[in-house]
């Protein structure tokens, strides 16, 4: 049974198909991260961005007191980086890799003829405005959350970025204290909604996060936020399919994930 939580931000790789995203790629170095690594720094000088290949990473926002601001989650399809594809702008925001990831490093002029030649800058307007529009019905969903609804929502968003063929997609490459940090909780709040998660059978027992239930879990993010109507057809839209997890299954039958916004800034990279 399918239910409701759903996000309509497509990767770019979705928006300008398979054959161009080929090409894309081919503009690029391939690089390799390791978990923790960081894929762009805040205030570094741009002048590239990167299309993620493989993995999941986390776009943070360094406020004036020193802390970090999660605004997104990006997987693979999904470019970074490309607010900065000039030399003379600075990078606003970090990526970091949740988990091992790999990804094209493209100098901006290259992606620049890029979308000359295959005709891809209705595409990538495209992909930039619903990147930024997402903030809007996740603003609302903050301003109301409980604790347990934010972290819900947050869980299954790492979820349904996982790539199609992960060894392991219904783990969430976030320690307890990560989820804190990034929704700006304590480690005792994280701690005790996790442990009522567990106890409902929405998340597996253990020492680390593990998503056993997708329709229990998506039960506790609350009323889902206005969206438009859904297309699976074509260029996908990104959306977890809830239901009891059997071991070898994709959460995701569209082989896309999701991605919101977590922060209350729109990202700029």
């Amino acid at each position: 049974m399918d239910h409701g939580y759903q996000s309509f931000r497509r990767s770019f790789r979705a928006l300008i198909g398979p054959h161009r995203w080929s090409a894309l790629l081919e503009n690029g170095v391939l690089r390799s991260y390791r978990p923790g690594a960081f894929l762009l720094r805040q205030g570094e000088r741009g002048g590239h961005l990167l299309a993620l290949t493989s993995g999941r990473v986390k776009v943070l926002a360094q406020q004036e007191d020193g802390s970090q601001l999660l605004l997104s989650l990006r997987g693979a399809g999904d470019l970074v980086g490309e607010m900065a594809v000039s030399p003379e702008n600075t990078r606003s925001a970090t990526v970091q890799a949740l988990e091992r990831c790999t990804a094209r490093y493209i100098p901006g002029n290259a992606f620049r003829r890029f979308l000359d030649r295959y005709d891809a800058h209705l595409a990538f307007s495209t992909y930039l405005i619903e990147k930024l529009s997402e903030t809007v019905p996740q603003q609302m969903h903050l301003a109301h959350a409980t604790a347990r609804q934010r972290i819900a929502r947050l869980l299954l968003d790492v979820v349904a970025l996982a790539d199609p063929d992960h060894p392991d997609p219904l783990r969430v490459p976030f320690s307890q204290e990560g989820l804190a940090v990034a929704l700006g909780m304590s480690r005792s709040t994280v701690a005790e909604h996790v442990a009522a998660l567990r106890a409902k059978g929405a998340l597996a027992p253990g020492p680390r996060l593990v998503v056993a239930d997708l329709t229990s879990l998506v039960a506790e993010t609350g009323p889902p936020a206005p969206s438009h109507p859904q297309n699976c057809d074509g260029d996908h839209n990104r959306t977890v399919r809830c239901r009891t997890v059997r071991p070898g299954c994709s959460p995701d039958p569209c082989s896309h994930g999701t991605a919101k916004s977590h922060g209350t800034r729109e990202e700029r990279r």
